[in-house]
């Protein structure tokens, strides 16, 4: 029964990491075209600059959330439950919106910069749909390793993981401000949570990069 327990557990592992390859591959896909989207469409105007800085924070969110999960599943010991495959899918399919949203948008090459820019100001809320799906799956592990394997808890892990769950949603709170306040002033609320967004991404990555580097220093 060990060896049993300890291949399904082999196979929980295997699973998230197919699980990740096969998102970040599509993201890495809709990327592509949407830079080339960009270049199709690209005019001297504000909603093909704000395009290309969403572009490359959407590419930043993709490479954090691939990092996040690899580090964010270590610990969880056990088969992948319903729960756990529904957060998995909600994070990815925001993820892919990310990419997604922009396309329609630089489409419609014969809307006013103003309109332009109100399109590209939902992307804000995909954004913090994000910045709450990523912390809600991490709280989720957390909750996870303590009702499974109570052994499994270690203090500067868990410690780092909650500081980093709680800048994600501080970040879909800010994010959401912003998305708000872009029914009056859409550029400027475009600008800031672009802003807001690369400075969250930027600290959750270099925080992930720590806590794998203490992991495997021994923590």
């Amino acid at each position: 029964m060990k060896r049993v327990r300890e291949r399904v557990e082999d196979q929980a592992h295997d699973h998230w990491h197919e699980f990740a390859v096969i998102v970040a591959s599509a993201n890495v896909l809709l990327a592509l075209v949407l830079y080339g989207r960009i270049l199709a469409t690209a005019h001297a105007n504000e909603v093909t600059y704000f395009a290309i800085a969403i572009a490359m924070t959407s590419t930043l969110a993709a490479m954090f959330g691939y990092y996040s999960i690899q580090v964010g599943i270590l610990f969880v010991a056990g088969p992948l439950r319903l729960t756990e495959v529904l957060i998995s899918f909600m994070i990815a399919a925001v993820r892919l919106a990310l990419f997604l949203w922009p396309s329609p948008v630089l489409s419609a090459q014969t809307r006013a910069t103003e309109v332009g820019l109100k399109g590209l100001r939902q992307w804000l809320i995909f954004f913090a749909l994000y910045c709450f799906a990523g912390p809600l799956a991490n709280w989720h592990a957390a909750r996870t390793r303590r009702l499974r394997n109570p052994t499994l808890i270690v203090t500067k892990y868990e410690s780092s993981q909650r500081r980093d769950r709680n800048t994600g949603f501080a970040c879909c709170v800010l994010v959401t401000i912003c998305w708000l306040i872009g029914l009056r002033w859409p550029a400027l609320a475009v600008a800031v949570g672009v802003g807001i967004g690369v400075v969250g991404l930027t600290i959750g990555i270099v925080s992930q990069e720590r806590v794998a580097k203490q992991i495997v220093n021994g923590l």
